[in-house]
């Protein structure tokens, strides 16, 4: 490893499955040339950041890409993880635990194929977060508007009910420039020690630090919709870099 972290060994797992239900074989759609999976593949192992990279899917179709990406381990998984209602967090927690990793890696990695434009850079700066007295790194994004002005309908009359009370809605404090600021995680990156996620099973319990990343690599893939923008910015960045 050619940069200087605080962890030695780390494993990264890029998670995808066979089934999707916004998008068919949303994982093996290609965007810009190359499915999706790949472009996630491709900057964790650019980052140099983890000692083993794996694809992991419940789909033999899905598991061959690892061959074209070079320096990724195909890893299969039971399908009681790769179900609609399984998470990817579960399927962590069981392979974290698994006697055939258990012990050989510092840190564990999730990179989510649904971020494609998160960078090598990015990747490096979350992984460089991860202290000792730290015990979670994630990457985040602002939220596009004040959660402030959040506000639901009751199911009768669909009358607005302010997620706050007092609410700045009501309070007449409706300059967004005067909220302060809230963040999402976006998927990107979360990276935890080894042995802390092991226990907890989650990214979030203990001190997590924030990753903020930039909006135009913060761009999530989840319908028809998010595809059809990201290869017109894909497109729109090739332009202008010739």
């Amino acid at each position: 490893m050619s940069m200087d972290f605080h962890f030695k060994r780390a494993l990264a797992v890029v998670p995808a499955r066979g089934g999707s239900k916004r998008v068919l074989r949303k994982n093996l759609r290609v965007l810009h040339d190359r499915p999706l999976v790949c472009h996630t593949l491709e900057a964790a192992v650019g980052s140099q950041c983890f000692e083993t990279v794996v694809l992991s899917s419940d789909d033999d179709e899905i598991l061959a890409l690892a061959e074209t990406v070079e320096g990724v381990v195909p890893l299969p998984r039971d399908k009681k993880y790769a179900g609609d209602h399984a998470t990817v967090f579960s399927f962590l927690h069981h392979l974290v635990n698994e006697p055939d990793f258990a012990g050989r890696y510092d840190a564990i990695a999730l990179l989510l194929p649904t971020a494609p434009f998160r960078t090598i850079k990015t990747i490096q700066t979350t992984a460089a977060a991860l202290h000792a007295d730290i015990d979670a790194a994630i990457t985040v994004s602002p939220y596009d508007f004040p959660v402030q002005f959040a506000v639901s309908l009751s199911p009768d009359e669909e009358l607005l009910e302010p997620l706050l009370n007092p609410s700045p809605l009501t309070q007449g404090k409706t300059r967004s420039q005067d909220q302060k600021s809230y963040f999402h995680p976006n998927g990107a990156m979360f990276l935890a020690w080894w042995d802390r996620y092991a226990l907890t099973g989650s990214f979030y319990k203990g001190r997590t630090k924030g990753v903020m990343m930039p909006a135009r690599e913060s761009i999530d893939l989840d319908n028809e919709e998010d595809f059809a923008y990201a290869e017109y910015v894909m497109s729109m960045r090739e332009k202008n870099d010739q």
